[in-house]
């Protein structure tokens, strides 16, 4: 873990790289309230992104919750315009059964920060066709 981290900020302080300003992350009960970011979503933390260049196809998000830490991910299949203006998908699907079981959405659309999670909360690839798995919906922004 402390190779990861060390890596992690070596790479944020040694390459040229574009990262936005430290937001503020909501939580929010509906992608409506995440789209407009509006005040009926609780503060949760503060995020940032970074990206190495526009021609890139993924960037690191750090995200750092109350009392939870500091978590890197690194987003994937993502179409750059700008630091300002960006969007990554993640989709679920079992190609066997021709399913869908889930997508996340992250964008970012002249500045604001908007995220929408819809999937199983069970592991995907165990889950039973008759399962009765719990369908996730989570919602959050940054401004």
């Amino acid at each position: 873990m402390k190779k990861f981290l060390s890596f992690t900020f070596g790479v944020l302080f040694t390459t040229n790289t574009f990262s936005s300003e430290v937001l503020d992350y909501f939580k929010c009960s509906n992608d409506l309230d995440a789209l407009s970011c509006s005040n009926s979503c609780e503060k949760k933390g503060f995020i940032r992104f970074i990206l190495t260049d526009k021609t890139a196809t993924n960037l690191l998000m750090q995200l750092n919750r109350f009392n939870k830490g500091i978590k890197s991910t690194l987003l994937n299949n993502c179409k750059i315009t700008d630091q300002r203006n960006w969007y990554c998908s993640e989709l679920y699907a079992d190609k066997k059964r021709l399913r869908s079981d889930g997508y996340k959405i992250f964008q970012m659309i002249d500045g604001k920060y908007s995220e929408q999670f819809n999937y199983y909360a069970d592991n995907l690839e165990h889950m039973s066709i008759d399962s009765d798995t719990t369908w996730v919906k989570t919602f959050g922004c940054a401004k």
